[in-house]
């Protein structure tokens, strides 16, 4: 009699190998060309890595299924086995791939613009997470593979910030403090745009700390963490220090806390420690310059274009088009394709005007409510509350507390930033990896 296989035992392995490809080959590949043509080289290591991790399931589940040596579970077992968070994923999909067919830029819609953020690229996320969910159990090891590839970035932009360029990712013999002077953009590390590298910082930092406080043997990974954190400061993007203070003003207590009393006590002392910085900023705001004049400014209701680095501009410019399409939008990344507004910076040095087209919201829920429609942002928005509130009822388990802390962080910086797949698609596997934390964890309870 032949052996017949269950799915996860050839799954799980090859979904291990994946995460491991995504954590260190897509994030710190880079190609040549730099960083003129970095967003091509991710979208290419994302797709090659992606459609072969899918087509290998895929075909070898059809070449067992074929000679009946595979036990493949009942569709009516699999459709209970899906969560809130899998059917509110499900109606994200659904409403953009309606989007789609309903978009008048339908090339647009399914390829996506240069952000390469199409239907196609939204339907890999989908099946991956689809996949992850189920088969990509945590390993320890992950750990190790996010330590490398944040030491690595850190370190790298580090010395961009300080003047060199370690990799020649820069044009010709430009640095980073040529950034909008010799080259249109700013950009660290080996993943590009400043604004999606402070994404990797949130999406990934929470993970080390809460392995290196909650587990003493991991306490010298505190010293990784402290790199990222400088690596951020400097950098100056304020949608990461923002994602990063939010993450630590909801977790924190959470990872510290022993017991409901303590946890009472941290998240008064977290509130109140809020309200001071938000008074000494209010204060003091104007005279420290830049983001904090702007929240200053904000604080006492003074909001002006030119807030965020313009996003407030930008967030005018989009708010309309939102009601002009309000159900299902006109495509996946094709807010470019109807937005006339962009912004403009004279170099006096070369006396040459910079003129940088606004093709996203800069603002991932409002782009994808003006892109796909608000049933979709909606959807989307539901599946990262559902995230928050398990992962705080399984507060106890490391991993999900890492996972869950990473995942809040990066969709805080997402409110001033934009989806690419540069970061996205470690991302929505490392979500992937939460929801699977939640079955197991339930799993282990139904066994009790």
């Amino acid at each position: 009699i032949m052996k017949k296989y269950t799915v996860s035992a050839y799954a799980k392995p090859i979904t291990s190998v994946y995460a491991a490809y995504m954590l260190t080959l897509f994030l710190l590949g880079f190609g040549v060309g730099g960083y003129g043509n970095i967003t091509k080289v991710k979208y290419v290591l994302f797709l090659v890595g992606s459609i072969a991790y899918l087509g290998s399931l895929l075909l070898i589940t059809l070449e067992l299924a074929v000679i009946n040596r595979v036990y493949l579970p009942k569709i009516k077992s699999f459709v209970k086995s899906l969560s809130a968070l899998h059917w509110s994923i499900a109606a994200f999909v659904f409403f953009a791939a309606l989007s789609t067919l309903l978009s008048p830029y339908k090339d647009v819609a399914w390829l996506g613009s240069s952000r390469k953020e199409g239907l196609s690229t939204l339907l890999i996320y989908a099946a991956v997470f689809f996949l992850v969910s189920r088969y990509g159990v945590w390993k320890k090891w992950y750990l190790w593979l996010i330590v490398f590839t944040l030491t690595v970035n850190a370190g790298v932009s580090l010395l961009q910030m300080a003047g060199c360029d370690p990799f020649n990712l820069f044009p010709g013999d430009a640095t980073y403090h040529d950034a909008y002077i010799l080259y249109n953009g700013e950009f660290l590390g080996t993943v590009g745009n400043a604004d999606l590298f402070a994404a990797l910082l949130c999406l990934l930092m929470p993970v080390i700390f809460v392995w290196a406080v909650r587990v003493k043997k991991y306490l010298p990974l505190l010293a990784v963490f402290a790199l990222c954190l400088a690596s951020l400061l400097f950098s100056k993007v304020a949608a990461g220090a923002v994602g990063m203070a939010a993450c630590a003003a909801v977790f924190v207590p959470f990872i510290f806390a022993k017991g409901k009393k303590q946890l009472l006590r941290l998240y008064i002392f977290a509130v109140v420690l809020v309200i001071c910085a938000l008074c000494a900023v209010y204060i003091f705001g104007d005279r420290l310059g830049g983001h904090f004049a702007d929240i200053s400014s904000f604080l006492r209701g003074e909001i002006s274009d030119n807030m965020g680095s313009g996003r407030i501009a930008v967030w005018r410019k989009v708010l309309p088009l939102v009601k002009e399409k309000p159900l299902f939008g006109t495509g996946p990344d094709t807010l470019g394709a109807r937005l006339d507004f962009y912004f403009e910076r004279y170099i006096a040095s070369k006396d040459v005007v910079i003129r940088s087209n606004v093709d996203t919201a800069h603002n991932e829920y409002l782009n994808l409510a003006v892109n796909v429609g608000i049933p979709a942002a909606l959807a989307y928005v539901a599946a990262l509350a559902i995230s928050l509130v398990r992962c705080i009822r399984n507060r106890e388990d490391n991993i999900t507390l890492a996972l869950g802390a990473g995942i809040f962080a990066y969709g805080v910086q997402a409110f001033f930033s934009f989806s690419q797949c540069i970061v996205t698609p470690v991302f929505w596997l490392l979500w992937a990896m939460l929801a699977n934390r939640f079955t197991c964890i339930k799993e282990n309870e139904n066994n009790v």
